[in-house]
């Protein structure tokens, strides 16, 4: 995603949809294989929780730890704000979740599964050797 805003990062919400949209891409086959169904509306709804993951994780972590080295009510304050970015979070999943036309059934065989992981090696072999990016460099949106 560099490469497209040269040295500079790219923004939020468009870091979110590449590296959303990677996790799907290596994500899906395994997704078709076991359970069938793939969701349509998932890279919509990633974007509108992922940015928020981060604070929902520090915020329980703070109740949590506030709960257990000070008090029960102390803890129940301080987990407030982590209980209505959760709540948020719930309520995102489950508007995109709803609609019957929000995920499509779709069975995988391993040698399918096989063969989207081979093809999806195959394109990270070529891109890398064609821009020689080092992927490693690169910085998430969790760093």
């Amino acid at each position: 995603s560099t490469r497209f805003w040269k040295e500079k990062q790219p923004p939020l919400l468009a870091q979110v949809a590449i590296e959303t949209s990677s996790a799907q891409i290596m994500a899906t086959p395994l997704i078709l294989f076991i359970f069938g169904k793939v969701s349509l509306v998932a890279l919509i709804a990633n974007i509108a929780v992922v940015p928020l993951i981060p604070f929902a994780m520090a915020g329980t972590f703070v109740a949590g730890m506030t709960n257990i080295l000070l008090s029960d009510t102390w803890g129940a304050v301080l987990g407030v704000p982590a209980n209505i970015v959760l709540s948020y979070i719930l309520s995102v999943t489950r508007l995109f979740a709803t609609p019957s036309w929000a995920q499509k059934n779709i069975s995988l065989e391993i040698m399918g599964v096989a063969g989207c992981y081979l093809a999806v090696t195959l394109l990270i072999v070529l891109l890398y050797r064609k821009s020689k990016l080092q992927f490693r460099d690169i910085p998430t949106v969790v760093e």
